[in-house]
């Protein structure tokens, strides 16, 4: 791909991302309102969530523009583009069966193709574990890990929508319209092995991402720096949330999950600092810290 294609490319979906990211902004707007079905905590994390997009679109615009060759920077685009989308169908989803039912149709099949997009995220997330910095996989055996676990991850996405009966919260009143009834058992059993097997590789890509760390030397150090620190934020949040999840604490719940969006949305920022190679400051005390503690 030529530098001038791989350009106007990288604008196009950031272009695209942004204008469903827009439109899910918009949408934000006018359900904000809607108290019966969603909780103020439940719509701060919306907001939250689409502005995690913009860094997302912006640092991988940046480096597929201007490293077409770096994977990295593609995934990134990949990631905002999914994760807009994501926002985009829930909020639509709330428009049309909550706040006005007779403005357009499709309500419930932006329902069922929302409820569990953020499989499709966590594909794009375990590439950006594997690929990152140099946007190769370490070893032809990432690189099958790798595709099969986001295989996985998007068959249990693409197994969640068609599962049938009723949608989850907040449409739970209706019924999934792309359901097939014929994969009520076997349609959930295989999406438990999917998921499980996606999950695995996922965690199996976090863990090699610190060996990784460990390993680097040089410049490739000082980048994995950078995304180390975002990396262990990110993996504190998550364990915070999975003890809140134990313990019922709902309310925490919330917070947890604003955060967990802010400290996402650090990965970008963070991998396009260490990518382009900007000024890398001394911050080994902080990631050994975070690292012990996360522990």
């Amino acid at each position: 791909m030529s530098a001038r294609t791989a350009t106007w490319l990288a604008y196009s979906l950031a272009g695209l991302a942004l204008a469903i990211d827009t439109a899910a902004a918009v949408l934000l707007i006018l359900t904000r309102h809607v108290g019966s079905t969603e909780s103020i905590s439940s719509v701060a994390q919306v907001a939250v969530g689409i502005l995690t997009v913009l860094p997302m679109v912006v640092i991988g615009t940046l480096v597929a523009a201007h490293r077409s060759r770096n994977a990295t920077g593609w995934v990134f685009l990949g990631f905002g583009l999914v994760t807009a989308l994501g926002y985009a169908l829930e909020r639509y989803a709330v428009y049309t069966l909550v706040v006005n039912p007779d403005w357009g149709a499709g309500g419930t099949v932006a329902a069922s193709l929302q409820t569990s997009s953020y499989l499709a995220g966590f594909a794009m997330l375990l590439f950006l574990l594997l690929l990152f910095p140099s946007g190769r996989f370490a070893s032809r055996n990432w690189r099958r890990l790798g595709f099969v676990g986001a295989a996985a991850l998007v068959g249990a996405y693409a197994l969640a929508c068609i599962q049938p009966g009723r949608l989850a919260e907040p449409f739970e009143a209706f019924v999934n319209p792309l359901g097939v009834e014929a994969l009520s058992r076997a349609g959930e059993l295989i999406f438990v092995v999917l998921l499980v097997t996606g999950d695995l590789i996922l965690l199996a890509a976090v863990v090699a991402t610190f060996v990784r760390f460990r390993r680097s030397r040089g410049v490739e150090r000082e980048q994995f720096k950078w995304f180390a620190l975002a990396a262990a934020l990110f993996a504190l949040v998550l364990i915070a949330h999975g003890v809140a999840n134990a313990v019922s604490a709902t309310g925490a719940l919330d917070a947890i999950e604003i955060v967990g969006l802010l400290a996402g949305a650090g990965l970008p920022i963070a991998a396009g600092i260490a990518i382009l190679k900007y000024r890398l400051y001394e911050i080994d005390r902080i990631i050994n810290r975070t690292l012990v503690y996360g522990a």
